[in-house]
């Protein structure tokens, strides 16, 4: 997964890419403390399934602490 973001606050998120039906165990689930610098966030990981059916959920999480946040160019790379 990979990423921009910046938080004047220095505000905490969630990265998350879990499995697409309940109970959505996560494969990657990482708390990220953005900065006030827009910053490229790299976050390797490798699926063990294959989320054909069902799909796989991809989210981030904010709210952990106020404040605001900025997240642009959100991609998850297939190699």
């Amino acid at each position: 997964v990979h990423f921009w973001g910046r938080s004047v606050q220095n505000t905490p998120i969630w990265v998350i890419f879990e499995e697409g039906k309940s109970p959505h165990t996560p494969e990657l689930q990482e708390k990220v403390t953005l900065t006030p610098q827009w910053k490229q966030y790299e976050l390797p990981f490798r699926t063990t399934r294959d989320h054909v059916s069902p799909r796989a959920n991809f989210c981030i999480k904010a709210g952990i602490q106020a404040g605001e946040i900025e997240v642009s160019g959100i991609y998850v790379d297939g190699n």
